[in-house]
């Protein structure tokens, strides 16, 4: 598979940037909230979409998180980045994220990346294929 250009991706295998259960997004809040007070960074100097939003997702193992802030679609990227909304609400982050889930996360910031497990090579996938 090491030579393959095409990555067939099973459901269950892999998880993209997506949506937490609704039931979860007040901990998910309350925990992005505690770990920036945790990392040094000021309450005030954030933006207020990470002040006030709502975490509502993230790319997995990335430390940013996806939020809702003032019916937008934010990101908030521990190394950096801005307020531009990524979706102007989430109805239409949902689309973008089914329209093209690999664009979306290269976009992101290149999140979904695979590996043979075997040498140092990884592969970006530039689109998914059902099986």
């Amino acid at each position: 598979m090491a030579n393959t250009t095409e990555w067939i991706v099973r459901p269950g295998r892999h998880r993209g940037a997506g949506p937490y259960p609704i039931s979860t997004w007040r901990a998910a809040t309350d925990s992005f909230r505690q770990g920036v007070q945790a990392s040094g960074r000021v309450m005030d100097e954030l933006y207020p979409f990470e002040r006030e939003g709502i975490v509502v997702g993230e790319p997995p193992q990335s430390g940013n998180v996806l939020m809702l802030y003032q019916g937008r679609m934010h990101y908030s990227d521990h190394d950096g980045g801005d307020d531009t909304p990524i979706a102007e609400n989430f109805g239409a982050f949902l689309g973008r994220l089914a329209l093209d889930p690999a664009k979306f996360l290269y976009d992101l910031g290149c999140y979904a990346r695979y590996a043979d497990g075997q040498s140092d090579r990884q592969w970006i996938p530039l689109r998914y294929l059902h099986d």
